[in-house]
Order: C-alpha cells, then structure tokens, then sequence
C-alpha cells in the first residue's frame, strides 16, 4: 500500500511539474487522432480542391487555408494532410492566450479552455475560421505589443498580423477596424501608417488577383449573396446557439463576463469593443438573413479573456466552472465520438457530412465506370466526391445555383465532348437513381458533354420595362471570360440558346430559351444580336438574368443582373 502511495505521489507530482507540457502535448495529438479519424465536411474538401489550385485568392475566401493545406499535404495524403496546420494552429492559438493572461491560475486556464467548444471540436477543422482564430490571437498579442511601444519595428509586425488577418478571413478586417478605432491617438503615429501602409502592399497580390478576375469575392459577399426576409427565428437562432457554441456551458458567462467587464487599461478596453462589437454587429445582420455561428469567431478571444478575467474575482464562479467541468468534458467527448463514429440509431434517419463519404464515393464511381461525375450546382459534392474517390469531378452551375470556384477555374472545359454522369440536384422521372448510403441521388448519363459556362452575355440595358404577355426586344453581344473556346455545333442534341430566367428576390420564378441559336462565329465578334423575350408572370418588380442553355440542361447564368418591371398598361 505505501508502495501504491508513493507511485501516485511521484506521479502527482510530476503532472504538477510538467502541466503545461502535459496540455499542450495531449491537446496536440488529441486534435491530430480526431483530425485523422474524422471524414471531411464539405467545405474541407472544398478548400482541398483549393490547394490543389494554389493562388492568391479564391471565388470565397482568401488563400490561407489553401497554403496550410497544400503545405500539410507535402506530408500526408489524407485527413491528416488536409488538417494537419489547423491542428498546430489550434494549439498554438491556446498558448498565445496564456501568455496574454500570464498572471491567470493555470489550473483555471486549462478548465475554461478544455470547456470551450469551439477550441475542442472546431479547432481540427480545415476552414477559414481555423487560421482566423489563430491569427487573430497573433493580432491582439501584437496589438498588445504595439501599444506598449509603438515603435517602427512593433509597427512592422503589426503588419505582419493584420495581413495574415487579412488573408485567413475577411472579417479580420472588422477586428482590425474596431482595434485602431478604439485607439484614435494612434493615428498620430508614424509607425501607424508604416503598418497601414506595408497592410497595402502585403494585399497587393491578392488584390491583383481579385482585379483580374473581376473581383468575385467582392461580388459575391455584396451584391450576389440574397437577403432573406425577417424572420423571428433567424434572430432566436443566433441567440440562442451563440452561447452553445462558446460552451456548451461557459458560453453563458463568457457573454455576460464581456458586456459587464471593467477594463483595465487601453488594451482591455480594445478587447472588450472587439468582443461586443462583433456580437451586436452580427445581431443586426441576423434581422435580415442567417448568420452562421462560425461568423462570429473574432470575438472568442475577447471572450475566453474577459471571462477568464472575471472568473479571478469570484471564487463562486471558479467553483461552478470546477463543478460543470465533468459534464461538459463528457458532452464534448461523446460529440468528439460521434464525429467518428455513427452511432445513433439508424431509425432517427439523422445524415452529417462526417458519416459514410468513403462509401458513398465508391457507390458513385462503380456507377461512373470510369466516366467523369458532375454534380449539379453542388461544389461540395463534387469536392468530396474527387476527394474520396480520385476521380475527376466539377460542379455544373446554373441559374438555380450561385458561382462558385468552380466558375472562376472553368472546370467544365476540361471534359468537354466526353461521356459523363450528371448528378441533378433535383427529381425527374426522366432521370436514372442510385441508391447510396447517404440516400437517393438522379443522375443522367450524357454521350459528348457541351457546356457554355464561360460564355458572357453583354447587353447595355440596366432596367427593362415591357407589358405582360407581350414581346419585347433586347440587343446582346456574346463573349466569353477566358480563352478556353466551346464548339456549339459539336453536339447536336445539346444545341445552344440564348435564354432567359426571372427571379423574385432569391427565387427563380421562369426559365424560358429564345429563338435564338448560339454559334461560333457569334462568340467574341463584337457584333450585336437580337433576341425577343416574352414574360407571362404577374405584374411586379423581378430580376432578370440572361445566359445559354443546351438541350435539357437548366440555363446556365451569364449577364449581369438587370432589374425588370412587368405592367398591364
């Protein structure tokens, strides 16, 4: 027995000798074990098509999560490859934040980071939000510096900062504003505008990038993304998983800690704006579409800081989050578990995107039988399916769907006049079904593909006016956006229109093809065509796209959005 009690006393006091480095290394090949086990989610696989494409800006986002897993891929093929950097990442994100609460009993640290969600389960993730996280924390661990002295070399390295910010997520850009806003003196400073001025030229490329590209991104986040309209449950939403997100059960004091935290200095001042800024910001875009809760993950270090901080005080606190620490390490295991491995019942019919991808891309290539697979406005399922499969796969978009970075690389060039499986996105009696493990999915077997993704419909009208059920007549040029050419008379049962299709907000009302036919003497010739559209729709205000259609297939987008007015005068 005194033998037993000795072991357990060395033991005992090595973990108290060596905590942080017993975290750290378990948190480290903790997050590498999930990472290799758990399948990809969709927008992983995404960006793993990303890094397959390295550059200096993508349709979405910005290239930071390509290059971490284009790096991570140098070394392993799989899960790991593409998650590897975020795991690092992620564990160096924790310790960055020790260090900025230095004074902080490790013991609680520990407590309130293992308890925190989002650092347990999301950290593993390839996704934007994983760099941001991390070099977010760079930036309030830099800004912190720099506000202490506000040197040239400081400044030099803020600017490090606020580009990596920058090039992980666009919303760095707020936590960058809302910093130097609640700081107006430091614009008095020289080493201010050396840092705002090395910004510039860090963005430089991806700027360039987005310049010759015609600023998708942009584009995309401002004028292509729909609002929705109010919905009570859009607001309940977000505040009611704003808390589980954080915790499960911290969350709860992580926010009321931030909204009632006394600051202490500048820099506290500055991490308070950041974390309620965010928060309401993020609150007012919910009254008018959905916010993701990943969204909002600038403010994580503001909050595990300020509640950190508030914890010290109240030692009833400390003992609640002592007391609540089994339970929420037990909730995050078995979500930890369940990321792995399916096991709820089968009749609860619940389908994640960890489960059943290696299967369900196996079902899909049998079938394909060597011919190239598109997935109909999914560049999720054709990212996870190239993934798991290593076969050749693009997502066909059309008007139902949005552009994406399948769009900008034109990947539908690639398999032009081959014979390839078109999985639709929607049911056709006229459409061939496979059953697979993650359910039913319409497909269509297509001998000589055509597409006309990169053509562009060019028409000097904004703003069309005309009466219901009458014709009225619009001029067009017909161009494409890249080099890559399309023969349109290689395929005559898939010959291509000009068409038109009318949406209400971000519902697509009518699909309708004109008379007239696409050739390739028409395409880059500068000259003008004429096409009548007709529209049986109820009088009101739409909008208009005009693009090309090819046999069955749904009208692919190519113009800009033109504002429509239908009357009965």
């Amino acid at each position: 027995m005194k033998s037993l009690v000795k072991i357990f006393s060395v033991i005992s006091a090595f973990i108290s000798a060596h905590t942080s480095f017993i975290f750290y290394l378990s948190w480290f090949f903790l997050g590498l074990l999930q990472a290799g086990y758990t399948e990809l989610l969709h927008d992983e696989a995404y960006y793993w098509q990303y890094a397959s494409h390295p550059a200096w800006g993508y349709f979405d986002h910005p290239p930071m999560i390509a290059w971490l897993i284009y790096i991570g891929s140098w070394f392993f093929e799989d899960e790991i490859g593409v998650r590897l950097l975020p795991v690092i990442l992620n564990t160096t994100s924790i310790y960055i934040l020790e260090k900025l609460l230095i004074k902080t009993e490790k013991k609680i640290f520990y407590v309130v980071i293992s308890s925190t969600a989002i650092l347990q389960l999301a950290g593993i993730l390839a996704v934007p939000d994983s760099p941001l996280l991390f070099f977010s924390f760079v930036f309030y661990s830099q800004f912190k510096r720099f506000l202490e002295n506000s040197s040239l070399k400081n400044g030099s390295y803020l600017a490090l900062a606020m580009s990596a910010l920058v090039y992980s997520k666009y919303h760095g850009i707020l936590l960058i504003i809302i910093s130097l806003g609640a700081n107006p003196g430091l614009f008095r400073k020289k080493s201010l505008w050396l840092s705002l001025t090395l910004l510039f030229v860090f963005m430089l490329p991806h700027l360039h990038w987005q310049y010759q590209n015609n600023f998708p991104s942009i584009s995309y986040h401002w004028l292509e993304r729909g609002d929705e309209n109010f919905s009570l449950w859009l607001l309940f939403n977000y505040l009611f998983s704003l808390p589980f997100v954080y915790g499960p059960f911290t969350g709860f004091w992580f926010i009321y800690a931030l909204f009632t935290f006394k600051p202490g200095d500048d820099y506290e001042k500055t991490i308070r704006l950041n974390g309620i800024i965010s928060l309401l910001l993020f609150l007012l875009l919910s009254l008018k579409g959905r916010i993701e809760a990943n969204w909002t993950f600038i403010a994580l270090l503001p909050l595990i800081y300020t509640g950190i901080k508030r914890a010290e005080s109240q030692r009833q606190i400390q003992i609640l989050l002592w007391r609540l620490f089994p339970f929420t390490l037990l909730i995050i295991l078995l979500l930890r578990v369940y990321m792995v491995w399916d096991f709820l019942p089968v009749a609860w019919n619940i389908k994640t995107e960890f489960h059943n991808n290696k299967t369900w891309a196996l079902q899909i290539k049998q079938l394909a039988g060597g011919r190239p697979v598109a997935f109909m406005n999914s560049y999720q399922y054709a990212s996870k399916y190239a993934f798991y499969s290593g076969e050749p796969s693009f997502s066909l978009n059309n008007v139902a769907g949005r552009r994406n970075q399948y769009t900008i690389w034109d990947s539908e060039y690639s398999f032009q006049g081959e014979n390839i499986i078109l999985v639709t996105n929607y049911e056709s009696p006229d459409f061939n079904r496979l059953e697979t493990v993650k359910g039913r999915l319409n497909f269509v077997a297509i001998p000589n593909f055509r597409s006309y993704g990169n053509t562009r419909i060019e028409t000097p009208v904004n703003q069309l006016v005309c009466k219901q059920n009458s014709a009225v007549q619009i001029s067009v040029k017909i161009k494409t956006f890249n080099s890559q050419s399309r023969n349109t008379a290689a395929n005559p049962i898939y010959p291509a229109y000009l068409s038109y299709s009318v949406f209400q907000k971000n519902t697509l009302l009518s699909e309708n093809k004109t008379s007239l036919l696409l050739t390739n003497n028409m395409i880059n010739n500068e000259q003008k065509y004429t096409a009548k559209l007709t529209f049986t729709l109820p009088p009101g205000e739409y909008t208009l796209l005009l693009g090309t259609k090819s046999g069955w297939l749904p009208s692919q987008a190519g113009s800009k959005k033109i504002k429509l007015f239908i009357t009965t005068d």
